[in-house]
């Protein structure tokens, strides 16, 4: 009986061994696309790191100025039952976007954040 019940444990261990770890940096610190994203052998723009990764991966920022732009079209924020709470068009045209959290309530939220076709959702905790 006891084997049936760590079974599914087991499985739920090797759905989470997928996600990887990724490291951008810019030229200047060893950053180029054609690496591999290691911390040793690091992506060199955000822009593409962002194309590379799959759900439940982690992309790491080294030390460095990035030169690019990165255009994010549309923010939504989705409480923790998945209850669409926020959805904002950015206007790019300036250089700086406010998004404001008056109002939430503290707790786990879930942001996705879209550029074109790209997507990235991150959890944010509002305290």
């Amino acid at each position: 009986m006891k084997f049936f019940l760590l079974y599914p444990l087991f499985f739920i261990i090797s759905l989470n061994s997928f996600a990887s770890t990724y490291y951008v940096a810019p030229s200047a610190s060893g950053g180029d696309n054609n690496n591999p994203g290691s911390i040793s052998s690091p992506w060199e723009t955000i822009t593409y790191a962002l194309t590379q990764l799959s759900a439940g991966d982690t992309l790491y920022l080294r030390e460095g100025t990035y030169r690019e732009t990165v255009t994010i079209t549309q923010v939504s924020l989705y409480n923790i039952l998945g209850t669409k709470v926020m959805d904002t068009t950015l206007d790019n045209t300036t250089n700086t976007q406010t998004i404001s959290t008056n109002g939430f309530s503290t707790g786990i939220y879930i942001i996705k954040l879209e550029s074109g076709a790209n997507q990235l959702t991150k959890k944010v905790i509002i305290k």
